[in-house]
């Protein structure tokens, strides 16, 4: 397990290479795809930046940022896709719930994949009225998740059929958790 001090100089060497990075992000983002570098950070596990080149994580960091650009209010959007070897790259952006990541990380055990690594960012974030991300900061708070897995040839195989199934697991979820607040404030 990577210590504190090596999360550290990880995290460092990541914003060092965000001041080179070029990437795929349009211009006219690049600003906030910084902002949401820097915010991101300090939420990454060691482990996924021990197993990561800093140039490893702007990349699959700005997937993620990329796949973010629209959502709208409610909606559960889920991306699969292949991913160098006998992976996978999974995806969702929605309103931040308990249980995200368990859910993905059971409709992984399920699909006969396993899980490798990933991140779970929960941000504030601006959208306008039809989803298109403005900014870091405002009241609602969402998750972006990424997760990398393995042994995922079933799921590479039909990656559209497989993001359909995580949404409707990840609904699912948002179904049985709907209450799950208002219980924990009711315990209290």
């Amino acid at each position: 397990m990577p210590t504190p001090s090596a999360n550290l100089a990880a995290r460092e060497l990541v914003l060092n290479a965000l001041r080179r990075w070029s990437g795929s992000t349009p211009a006219k983002q690049k600003k906030h795809f910084e902002k949401f570098v820097e915010g991101a950070l300090p939420r990454i596990r060691g482990p996924f930046l021990a197993r990561h080149t800093p140039t490893q994580v702007l990349a699959l960091l700005e997937k993620a940022f990329l796949f973010a650009q629209t959502r709208q209010a409610g909606v559960v959007s889920t991306q699969v896709e292949s991913a160098p070897g006998r992976g996978a790259f999974l995806m969702s952006c929605m309103d931040d719930q308990s249980f995200i990541v368990d859910t993905i990380q059971l409709f992984l055990r399920r699909s006969g994949a396993e899980y490798e690594g990933g991140f779970n960012l929960v941000y504030p974030v601006e959208r306008t009225d039809d989803g298109a991300f403005v900014g870091i900061g405002g009241e609602r708070k969402e998750s972006l998740v990424l997760l990398e897995a393995s042994g995922a040839e079933a799921l590479g195989a039909d990656c559209a059929g497989a993001a359909a199934k995580l949404r409707e697991h990840l609904e699912l979820a948002r179904a049985m958790v709907s209450d799950f607040k208002p219980m924990v404030r009711a315990l209290e």
